[in-house]
């Protein structure tokens, strides 16, 4: 949705996506194991890394990916939750920039957070 906004296309897992040739991002959701704390068992705890992928054409310069990527923390900043009538989930590590990986035509910046979601 924020992407959206800002006219960045993103690019889903296992969904058809040609490179733009300009700056997009790639969502990726790495779960773990899913727990359920209740005596009842029918409550889930779902969690994982959440990890967006700042993709630029090589050469463009770091200044507008990092500009980019300074706007995505403070969107998933530690501590604020997502939620609809279903379920909530919450970013429960500060969002971290890793370091940039060029691939082919591509400069990379992975940028990852741990989230948590409770569904009763």
């Amino acid at each position: 949705m924020w992407a959206s906004k800002k006219g960045i296309p993103v690019a889903s897992q296992n969904v058809h996506f040609s490179d733009t040739g300009s700056l997009y991002l790639q969502s990726h959701l790495l779960p773990a194991t899913t727990e359920c704390l209740d005596l009842a068992q029918v409550s889930r705890i779902y969690q994982g890394i959440y990890q967006i992928t700042l993709c630029a054409p090589t050469g463009s310069g770091q200044s507008p990916i990092q500009t980019l990527a300074d706007d995505i923390i403070s969107v998933f900043d530690l501590g604020t939750t997502f939620s609809d009538s279903i379920i909530s989930c919450t970013i429960v590590s500060v969002p971290t920039l890793f370091a940039g990986i060029t691939h082919c035509t591509t400069y990379r910046l992975p940028l990852s957070m741990r989230y948590r979601a409770h569904v009763i």
